[in-house]
This record gives structure tokens, C-alpha cells and sequence, in this order.
């Protein structure tokens, strides 16, 4: 199942935060674990936007090299600005969020 929808145009969206609102956050849910972006994580990445529908026709090595061009530039502090969302229940990482 491809969960994108292709009709919408695409936009790039610049958002900001001028005051954090506590109470838009949560716990994550038992059944669910944030974690950092640790070595060995970049095939990772690839698979979850694969399963997204983000890189339609691209190869497994391509993904990997735009993460590698995007996300592992010198100084990129990655380790700190990249999460990923993992089911406990499945035992899969399911999601992922990079600051830029």
C-alpha cells in the first residue's frame, strides 16, 4: 500500500516555532521507543522511506547516498538530530524525523 498521495503538488514548507506550547506534548506509548540515529542506521532510514512511498524507482544505494549527501555532512551533529520511532510490538522501526 502506497501511503502517499501522489495528486497533492508538492511545497516546501518552512515551519517555525516562535513559543513552545507544553501541553502539545505526550508520553509515547508503551508499545512504542524513541531512539538516536547510532552507526549502522542509514539502511534504516532507507527502508522506512521506502515503505512511505518516498523514493518510488530509486535504488537501495541511492537513498543511502542522498542520506549520506543530506544527513552525514562534516559536523552534521547527526547522532543528535535524528530519531526513530520503533513498534516494540513488531519489533520494526516504523518512523523517523531529521533536523537539518
Amino acid at each position: 500500500m502506497n501511503l502517499l498521495e501522489k495528486s497533492i503538488p508538492y511545497k516546501t514548507i518552512i515551519m517555525r516555532c516562535d513559543s513552545i506550547n507544553g501541553k502539545a506534548f505526550s508520553e509515547v506509548s508503551e508499545f512504542f521507543t524513541i531512539g538516536k540515529y547510532h552507526d549502522g542506521m542509514k539502511n534504516v532510514w532507507a527502508d522506512i522511506q521506502k515503505m512511505s512511498g518516498q523514493f518510488d524507482g530509486v535504488s537501495d544505494d541511492d537513498i543511502v547516498t542522498y542520506f549520506e549527501k543530506t544527513f552525514l555532512t562534516d559536523n552534521s551533529e547527526i547522532e543528535e538530530r535524528c530519531s526513530f520511532l520503533k513498534d516494540l510490538v513488531e519489533g520494526i522501526y516504523i518512523g523517523t524525523c531529521c533536523l537539518e
